[in-house]
């Protein structure tokens, strides 16, 4: 075959498979009738567009968008038309759509294919739909107990003592150069407490039993940072590489370390002192099977790996951007701090004393925390799949209802980012204000709105179980902290000649992100004063 053959066939073929595109693209912009679309090369829940996002380091366009391209396109939802692979997705910023889509879940099923990977240890509550999801979910719900927030709360406490008069000594000032590598083992060591039922301190500790090449600590932590790279990627293309076979090789080790759990909680005879959630799961799961197997130890596994180890990032991650906002906005903080002065005066309680009673107290704490999550959510997105053809009723700028047809198999994306910035359902809603979140401020039926406009732990029956665990995590934190030392930009001194919009811009720099499985922050340098 000559060279001349060789190019007209490559011609050829390149000019058929133009044809073929751009004949799917017509039928891919007909089946989004009305609804305001655009196209992109790939498909954002494609593997190569997590890939190029997670080696760029770019940050989330959905958060960075925000609801601006809902706003250009006139309703609260639009398609994006993807060359690669070809499809659609519909982006959903209409909090009455998406209760919609999360009542009607078999029209609406998760797409299992893109959560196959988080499989790990055996299938969860995360890959799963249909009865194995709600055998799941039944065995769960019991584990995340009243005893088992309490103990949350306690070791949390314990955990900040540890790091302020341990690590920090209490000194009147301490500069942190990223917030992150302090949250991350915070949540870490909550995790081996309330989840596992294993303190882990500040101090470094190395034991490593027989039969193993890593210690718990570092299993779990090695775990938690890796876990994207074990996601992603099989064990086939990880075992090409050192590092890949690294991360496997961590995996095995946290592997090993939870089977010996199971084995040793089985066999112990003090279940009624156990409050871990990795014992709750495991009490549920024999008492649901009275007598026969209901749940595999694979699937305990694999339910526990993502109830802590996946969640692990997204409590750390939360709390760094949570610090970030009230070293911006001081006046909050100070709102903040009196809060807590008030709450331990009632109690009568001395620094970092009080009990998990005084949760229920500290509403200001808890709605600094939505108000965070509000506009720098864990997870920008929830994605959906239309099961048949279908429709939904999407409002317009000003709160007409239309309804747009959704064809069988196109992605739907309930939208956190945008809705929760969505300026239809929020007052000035790119304001940090925690006021919003007090009931005092806003009658029943706002309240009402506004709930079904916060998806940040999900919604509907999939609504995150570890919604209460985070949550006491995170004012605990916040208290502890607080209630010792003020918290301030590190690199905020005043800019010769600044306007007031540049100063504004060079601070909130502090909230750049970078995508991932989850929102991460990307550069929060704080330092905390000791209070006198």
């Amino acid at each position: 075959m000559t060279g001349q053959t060789i190019a007209l066939a490559a011609a050829s073929l390149a000019m058929l498979y133009g044809v073929q595109k751009a004949l799917e693209y017509r039928r891919l912009v007909a089946q989004c009738g009305d609804l305001p679309y655009k196209v992109t090369v790939l498909n954002p829940l494609s593997m190569v567009s997590f890939a190029l996002a997670a080696i760029r380091g770019t940050p989330a366009e959905v958060l960075t968008n925000g609801y601006a391209p809902f706003e250009e396109g006139g309703y609260d939802a639009y398609a994006q038309i993807s060359l690669y692979p070809s499809g659609i997705v519909v982006h959903v910023a209409d909090p009455s759509a998406i209760k919609d889509i999360s009542m009607r879940r078999v029209v609406f099923p998760k797409p299992l294919g893109i959560y196959k990977g988080f499989a790990i240890f055996g299938n969860n509550i995360i890959a799963s739909e249909g009865d194995e999801w709600r055998k799941y979910h039944r065995i769960s719900a019991p584990a995340f107990s009243e005893r088992n927030i309490r103990l949350v709360w306690n070791e949390t406490c314990t955990v900040m003592r540890g790091l302020m008069d341990d690590v920090w000594v209490n000194a009147p000032e301490v500069v942190v150069p990223h917030f992150l590598d302090i949250s991350l083992p915070i949540a870490l060591f909550v995790i081996g407490a309330a989840g596992f039922g294993r303190r882990i301190s500040w101090d470094s500790d190395n034991y490593v039993p027989p039969g193993h090449q890593l210690s718990f600590k570092a299993a779990l932590d090695a775990c938690a940072h890796d876990m994207g790279f074990r996601v992603m990627f099989s064990e086939r293309i990880l075992s090409l590489t050192a590092p890949g076979r690294r991360v496997l090789m961590e995996f095995e080790e946290l592997d090993r370390y939870m089977l010996e759990m199971i084995r040793s909680r089985r066999s112990g005879d003090k279940r009624d002192e156990r409050h871990d959630l990795f014992s709750g799961l495991l009490d549920a799961a024999d008492e649901e099977a009275g007598g026969r197997v209901a749940i595999s130890d694979r699937e305990l596994m694999g339910n526990i790996f993502i109830f802590l180890v996946a969640g692990h990032e997204t409590t750390a991650h939360s709390i760094c951007f949570t610090l970030a906002y009230l070293a911006l906005y001081p006046e909050v903080q100070d709102k903040l701090y009196a809060e807590i002065r008030t709450v331990m005066n009632e109690e009568g309680a001395s620094d970092l004393t009080w009990g998990y009673e005084v949760m229920s107290k500290l509403s200001y704490a808890l709605a600094v925390f939505h108000e965070t999550l509000r506009l720098q959510p864990a997870v920008v997105s929830i994605p959906k799949m239309a099961a048949e053809d279908t429709s939904l009723s999407i409002h317009d700028g000003i709160g007409n209802a239309h309804t747009f047809p959704v064809p069988a198999g196109a992605i739907v994306l309930l939208d956190a980012a945008a809705m929760q910035r969505n300026p239809r359902l929020w007052t000035d809603p790119l304001l940090f204000n925690p006021d919003r979140w007090l009931t005092s401020v806003e009658d029943k039926e706002a309240q009402i709105h506004r709930r079904d406009a916060f998806v940040a732990f999900s919604s509907g029956a999939r609504r995150c179980m570890g919604q209460r665990f985070s949550e006491a995590e995170a004012v605990a934190i916040l208290c502890c902290l607080l209630s010792r030392y003020s918290v301030h930009l590190t690199h905020d001194d005043d800019v010769p000649n600044e306007s007031a919009e540049a100063r504004r811009v060079r601070r909130e720099k502090i909230l750049d992100h970078v995508a991932g499985a989850t929102i991460k922050p990307k550069d929060v340098p704080l330092t905390f004063k000791r209070r006198s």
